[in-house]
């Protein structure tokens, strides 16, 4: 007989999965949104910012996207890599929000008021069971979609998850009566199954062929999308580098000298291309590390200099970052290591990268080596934003990002961790971290002298 426990550790798992099908609809809805307010932000800045030239490019807009109430222009007040979302508001019966983006080359934002009925229609669709609910609401806790489940029905099971980028909180809950029904009907069918035990055999000894069938199907699929994925990264590195190759020769001043603005443009262009380089590199080590492809050439290696190279390789990024950056040598003796060079060097350039990237202005990371038993000890130390403790679990998952991170839209993947595990391993060591948020984390490496 189930425990209540496993009742609702059941129905947390389907709730969760709905939960990020729903919040995934949510995100590509609102980057759809911001993706056409920028293409309008350009168009106006074309426009040189003439007053009617202005009022005609965004009646045109209005025309184009029918979701948007108005568009106007604003004193500015964002960074340039920054979006302001208002919280929801209720206009002539629906459901709307406020967006606000920032005009390049100017000192405007660009607001604009957008209909959410397309998003809520989305949510609508999803079901959960017959007595379960869907709830989205945003920061400020106003309600966007949905109700939770009358009372009347007893306790429920509850799952919430974040919209990334977004600060939309989306919860599923479902009565446990509900989940209690669905687990009795797997109990009298297994009770069924006990009374014709001889039967049950039988039938699957006649169905062992299908079975085994199913199993390799399903192994040909799992084969056949990570071929998949790595087809299309290498489809889309080529397209890539010769983005970067043209813009490069642009900003060099190749095809002659710029204006500020041109500039401005094709450096977010570049920065843009860079990101989406790193981010097929990274899909494409995490599909030859599933596959088994992600080849080790191990040898013996000073792990000192090897460190000390990767720290001064990374010094031009912390002071664009106004972060200082330091390595404390160690005092005994290191031996060499057995190691993949360039696989443990990308583990170290992915923790200090990290550590740069999410701390704070005038901020620091250490970097520390030492002997530790049988093994080496290395960490990456900073001074940064640091991680939830309730999400430490999931830190070495793939496309995983702190929700602290997320809300100060930190550019990142997800992905740099869950490849800095599978390394460590590899080398027959492992990673550990410790983490306050606001305050900072340490990620340490331990690896085995051989």
């Amino acid at each position: 007989m189930p425990f209540i426990e496993d009742v609702e550790a059941a129905a947390e798992r389907y709730q969760f999965e709905m939960a990020r099908r729903v919040v995934s609809q949510a995100q590509f809805f609102m980057e759809k949104k911001l993706r056409a307010m920028s293409l309008l932000a350009v168009d106006i800045v074309e426009a040189d910012l003439l007053r009617k030239k202005v009022e005609l490019i965004e009646k045109k807009f209005l025309e184009r996207q029918p979701d948007f109430l108005k568009v106007n222009l604003v004193p500015g007040q964002l960074a340039l890599d920054e979006y302001f979302l208002g919280p929801v508001l209720e206009i002539d019966g629906e459901k709307a929000v406020a967006i606000k983006t920032p005009v390049a080359g100017s000192d405007f934002d660009l607001e604009g008021e957008v209909l959410l009925r397309e998003v809520v229609a989305v949510f609508r669709s999803e079901k959960v069971g017959k007595l379960g609910k869907i709830i989205v609401i945003d920061n400020q806790g106003n309600v966007i979609f949905g109700h939770h489940p009358d009372p009347a029905l007893g306790e429920v099971v509850s799952v919430t998850v974040q919209v990334p980028n977004v600060g939309w909180l989306v919860t599923v809950e479902d009565p446990v009566v509900e989940a209690w029904i669905n687990k009795y009907r797997a109990i009298n069918l297994a009770l069924i199954l006990m009374l014709v035990g001889l039967a049950f055999v039988v039938i699957l000894v006649i169905n062992y062929r299908k079975l085994l069938g199913i199993a390799l199907r399903e192994k040909q699929l799992g084969q056949a999308k990570s071929e998949y994925i790595s087809l299309m990264t290498h489809q889309l590195r080529t397209p890539l580098a010769s983005a970067k190759w043209n813009l490069k020769t642009l900003l060099d001043g190749d095809w002659g000298p710029l204006t500020k603005k041109q500039k401005k443009f094709l450096e977010r262009g570049y920065e843009s291309n860079e990101e989406m380089i790193g981010l097929v590199d990274n899909l494409l080590q995490i599909t030859r590390i599933e596959e088994g492809r992600f080849g080790y050439k191990f040898v013996r290696a000073d792990l000192v200099k090897l460190l000390e190279k990767t720290i001064n390789s990374l010094r031009p990024q912390a002071r664009s970052s106004k972060v200082v950056l330091f390595f404390r040598r160690p005092i005994e003796k290191i031996p060499q290591l057995y190691l993949d060079t360039e696989k443990i060097t990308m583990a170290f350039v992915n923790l200090i990268d990290n550590a740069i990237r999410y701390n704070k202005p005038q901020g620091k990371v250490e970097v520390g080596m030492a002997r530790w038993n049988k093994g080496v000890r290395v960490w990456v130390k900073d001074t940064g934003v640091g991680i939830p403790g309730g999400q430490l679990h999931k830190l070495f998952s793939k496309f995983f990002r702190a929700e602290n991170v997320v809300r100060q839209q930190v550019r990142g993947f997800g992905l740099g961790l869950y490849i800095v595990k599978n390394i460590v391993e590899r080398h027959g060591g492992r990673v550990e971290v410790e983490s306050k948020e606001g305050t900072g984390s340490t990620f340490t490496i331990i690896l085995p002298i051989k």
